[in-house]
């Protein structure tokens, strides 16, 4: 799904106000069965959304970057699973639109 590259020191417990990308995008290790491209699961998990919310919370972009760099990267993501989660995790939709994800 999405490339990461993670160090033990990024996988600090504390977050900093300048965490890299690899670091909160790890915290959504577990929606990797749901937004696989060839996936059957039909909802994300309990802590695939809490994963995704601690990545809207910290920097949406770093989500929104690894989405569209991800077929470049050779991962085949869902995209159209990749905009449900915010419905299905029962988030607000909002800091997604900053995505512009209609574009790709």
């Amino acid at each position: 799904m999405f490339c990461i590259t993670v160090t033990k020191a990024e996988m600090s417990p504390s977050l900093s106000p300048s965490v890299s990308c690899s670091t909160i995008i790890y915290d959504m290790i577990d929606c990797v069965l749901f937004l696989s491209g060839d996936s059957t699961e039909d909802k994300p998990t309990t802590a695939c959304c809490s994963g995704f919310k601690i990545v809207l919370e910290t920097n949406v972009k770093c989500f929104c970057e690894a989405l569209k760099s991800s077929a470049e990267l050779g991962a085949d993501v869902n995209l159209t699973k990749a905009v449900m989660l915010p419905s299905a995790c029962e988030v607000s939709a909002s800091p997604m639109n900053k995505c512009n994800l209609g574009k790709y």
